[in-house]
């Protein structure tokens, strides 16, 4: 991590100063580790990176800016030297923020007795540093022949605009430091200020980008809209489109949780030995803090500053902080013979999975949903009975899935209610008419809800390989957030400790039908799925049973 640039004082408008010894950086750092390795090395216009306190974001993204500041186009001075100009920008709510955290952070890469820092609004640190010597780069008496000057700007919004606090704004990239406290406006005003530089010519600027980091937030913060699912407003997009071509446009790095909870865990919790920085922190870091949150029951701080994760408004807790969208969330294909599985929820909206179980891991290749969000991250539902949800599941079949089996079909047991009543079809009996397959309740005791929450839980702590023994598709959109934010413990009372929280969860429309679908799903794969040749089933046309007896290995892809 540790950068041995040939630092010099300063730099004039003209020609830079360079009689002088190089000066040292403030200490050696230790790698950080591979995320910060992916948001230093991306090239899309907007960087996202997530983690928790202390995981080096700033450290990072401040030497992300030296490696870009070399990288940019030059121009030959009268003394045959070729400079290379850059100006960036550090972004931030208030001024005692910058002054608190983020400047100490950018002094750690660049020490602010090397060249000039300007104290006023805004914060200006102006230096130059050496990137080739005619002859060797530690031979200080030879002559520079590549030189990188960099001016960091250093501005907060305050109680500004967004427009007011960036009105003339010029730079080369920008950084918003901690992004979710900043209002998303930024994100429309910095698109048209990145990739300009007054004294510069704008064909010499390689790469513009703006850069954002946060701890863990709520998920309705706009950031989350952005990074995770990498939507962008119409006038945004627009303005990006120019200065991005041939480079992606929005790339997102999740650091990993500075703390592991869970039953496998001594006193159920441990310090993740694969978090990011620590060889840069003091001893007991983390330790302090979990210790601390926990006394006090704030786990909304353990979630996201310590375990860096989007989570519920109204200081709710994940049903399943188990599920790590690195770990359980994957792009993959189908595998052909493999049958199908039709996990199913019914109620006024309901919810279906389609899933494959390959080798013991349980993957959701599909999802349909009677909730959609509209690009004003507005919540809609459509109601739809039984049968109109069997149809839409039995097209999607016919359409995407056509030689493939179904294996079984599960649905809600509550699903059956009625059935022995006279001239009356349950909600199963109308999803089965429109699947065209038979369609059995799940076996669940009483409905309960604990055992599906547990075979959920194990599925998702159980390995398989190198993998965990859930995995769901990256399109499966609703389920992954349900995951992550909208399938939560209500908080509801005031005051700290465990038992503020309800013990079911809430029932988010339509997340929480996704959810049921999957914890029938899981319970029945654990208590062994009707696969028999009779359960095997057509969507669209007969064929004989398909038997997997190859030696293919779907993990490691031979």
């Amino acid at each position: 991590m540790a950068e041995s640039f040939d630092f010099h004082p300063d730099f004039g408008p003209d020609e830079p100063d360079l009689d002088h010894e190089p000066l040292p950086p403030a200490r050696e750092m230790k790698r950080i580790g591979p995320k910060m390795d992916g948001m230093i090395s991306s090239r899309a216009f907007i960087v996202g990176g997530m983690g928790p306190v202390g995981s080096g974001k700033t450290i990072g993204f401040s030497t992300k800016f030296q490696h870009h500041g070399a990288r940019q186009r030059g121009t030959m001075n009268s003394a045959g030297q070729l400079v290379r100009k850059a100006r960036y920008a550090m972004i931030r709510d208030t001024y005692p923020n910058l002054d608190r955290n983020t400047i100490p952070s950018w002094n750690k890469v660049v020490p602010r007795n090397i060249g000039t820092f300007v104290n006023s609004a805004p914060r200006i640190h102006r230096f130059s540093f050496v990137l080739r010597r005619d002859g060797h780069i530690l031979d200080t008496s030879a002559k520079a022949i590549d030189i990188c000057q960099i001016e960091m700007e250093f501005r907060a919004i305050g109680n500004q605009t967004v427009e007011d606090a960036l009105r003339g704004l010029e730079v080369t990239a920008a950084l918003v430091n901690e992004a979710d406290r900043t209002h998303p406006d930024i994100l429309t005003f910095l698109a048209g200020r990145v990739g300009r530089y007054s004294d510069l010519d704008p064909t010499l600027v390689v790469d513009p980008f703006i850069a954002l980091d946060l701890n863990g937030c709520d998920d309705e913060n706009w950031t989350h809209k952005v990074l995770v699912e990498q939507h962008l407003d119409d006038d945004v997009l627009r303005a990006v489109q120019a200065v991005s071509a041939g480079r992606p446009l929005i790339e997102y790095f999740e650091q990993p949780p500075a703390i592991l909870e869970g039953p496998e865990f001594e006193g159920g919790w441990m310090v993740n030995p694969a978090a990011e920085n620590v060889e840069n922190l003091p001893q007991g870091y983390y330790e302090r803090q979990y210790a601390f949150a926990k006394m006090r029951g704030n786990q909304t701080y353990i979630d996201r500053m310590l375990r860096s994760k989007y989570t519920p408004p109204l200081s709710g807790r994940s049903v399943f902080p188990e599920y790590i969208e690195d770990i359980h969330c994957a792009d993959f294909a189908a595998i052909p013979g493999i049958p199908l599985l039709i996990f199913a929820d019914q109620g006024l909206l309901g919810a279906v999975l389609i899933c494959q179980l390959v080798k013991g891991q349980l993957r959701v290749l599909e999802e349909v949903a009677a909730v959609f969000e509209t690009a004003d991250d507005e919540i809609h539902v459509v109601q739809m009975g039984g049968e109109t949800l069997g149809r839409q599941v039995r097209e999607l079949l016919i359409t995407k899935y056509a030689g493939y089996q179904i294996g079984d079909a599960v649905c809600d047991p509550a699903g059956a209610a009625g059935e022995n009543a006279i001239d009356f079809r349950s909600w199963r009996q109308d999803f089965q008419k429109g699947l065209g397959h038979k369609v059995r309740k799940a076996r669940v005791p009483r409905n309960a809800i604990q055992p599906r929450l547990k075979a959920v839980r194990a599925r998702l702590n159980a390995p398989i390989g190198t993998q965990r023994a859930l995995l769901v598709h990256r399109r499966c959109t609703i389920t992954r957030r349900a995951f992550r934010t909208k399938y939560f413990y209500q908080r509801v009372g005031k005051g700290t400790g465990e038992g503020f929280y309800a013990d079911v969860p809430k029932k988010v429309q339509g997340y929480s039908d996704v959810m049921d679908a999957l914890q029938y799903g899981c319970f029945e794969v654990e208590k062994g799925l009707d696969l028999s040749v009779g359960g095997q089933g057509r969507i669209g046309h007969r064929q004989s049973e398909v038997v997997n007896d190859s030696d293919f290995d779907e993990f490691r892809g031979a």
